[in-house]
């Protein structure tokens, strides 16, 4: 679980072994606040790119360069920051992703 606010300097962690089939990423939503009530993220939430398309993509995964950023305000001012890195090239999708 994903506790602490998201420092790509110094709070960054890696999961090397993360499965699609069996692992998922768990948001705290007092800490990422943007991604709304408990449970599953959202279908609009998460985007697959370098970079989110809409305002409403705060949780994007990188999969050229297993990164996972969120990103509180999609496409507006404030930055994506890396959470986690995790492996190149997952089919991931928003059903992986929880806040709890």
């Amino acid at each position: 679980m994903f506790n602490t606010r998201a420092n790509s300097v110094t709070n960054f962690d890696t999961i090397s072994d993360f499965s699609i089939l069996y692992d998922r990423i768990w948001l705290d939503y007092n800490v990422f606040t943007a991604l709304g009530a408990t449970g599953p993220l959202t279908p609009s939430a998460f985007w697959t790119g370098t970079a989110a398309r809409k305002a409403d993509n705060q949780v994007i995964y990188d999969s050229a360069h297993g990164v996972l950023y969120y990103d509180p305000d999609g496409v507006g001012a404030t930055g994506q920051v890396a959470v986690t890195k995790i492996l190149t090239g997952l089919e991931m999708t928003y059903a992986d992703i929880f806040v709890v």
